[in-house]
């Protein structure tokens, strides 16, 4: 079993300082960490600009499409203090969002609508981005609700005849029935692993092994040992931490 450093709140969870985050990735990879999970909506891309920036041509990587990318609501603390929220347009709220990144230096939202006519444009992105040809894993993120899963499927599937990327498939909570035997990875929570091994050999876990504190060894030791993930996904910038997890993981 494989661990993978989930980069989702990177640069955030370092205050997006790029140098910082720079260093601390540098240190993973010396450390032997090769595989990355990131995503087109972490950070705002953000995410995979910093792997894109990594010099290191022996880097797995695994990003995604889709996803929420709703950065302030009515309930963001943004907005508190708003006499009017209540009465917030979502125009008002998208030209809120838009100052916030200005402020930030952060990339312009995503469309939080996803079709796949958008996908080949949203991959191309990706790549640029991460600043590869191709991309190991490619996965949609989450469930679109709106259209039949069957058709961006279709467009999956060409882009790795094409050669885009090496494996598609899903990232999602793993709460629906879905016919998944086209996917060469899927990514669901831990606990529901098992679930969906009969589907694909590549099941990647995540949504542990998130902390160092309070956790105990022995029952991820016993947890891993009865598990059908191939890899997990670990969001940590306490490289101490990683390491304790990696060892567990040769145990």
């Amino acid at each position: 079993m494989k661990i993978i450093f989930g980069a989702s709140h990177m640069p955030c969870l370092m205050n997006q300082n790029l140098r910082f985050s720079k260093i601390f990735l540098d240190r993973l990879i010396a450390d032997g960490f090769i595989w990355f999970d990131t995503a087109e909506s972490y950070c705002h891309g953000n995410s995979e600009k910093i792997l894109g920036s990594m010099r290191c041509d022996d880097l797995i990587i695994t990003t995604k499409v889709g996803g929420n990318y709703q950065i302030i609501t009515n309930n963001n603390s943004l907005l508190r203090g708003h006499r009017y929220k209540s009465a917030i347009s979502k125009y008002e709220i998208r030209v809120l969002q838009k100052f916030y990144q200005v402020q930030h230096g952060l990339i312009p939202q995503f469309n939080p609508f996803l079709f796949p006519k958008m996908l080949k444009k949203r991959l191309e992105k990706s790549l640029k981005r991460l600043n590869r040809d191709y991309v190991d894993n490619y996965l949609l993120h989450g469930v679109p609700e709106h259209l039949d899963l069957d058709y961006f499927v279709e467009e999956m599937i060409s882009f790795r005849n094409a050669g885009y990327v090496k494996k598609i498939g899903i990232a999602f909570n793993g709460d629906c029935s879905l016919d998944l035997n086209w996917a060469d990875m899927i990514q669901v929570p831990f606990d529901k692993a098992n679930k969906f091994k009969h589907f694909s050999s590549e099941i990647s876990a995540y949504g542990v092994f998130m902390n160092p504190e309070n956790q105990n060894i022995n029952n991820l030791r016993l947890a891993i040992k009865n598990t059908s993930a191939k890899s997990l996904v670990v969001r940590s910038t306490n490289i101490l931490h990683l390491q304790e997890i990696a060892n567990l993981l040769d145990s």
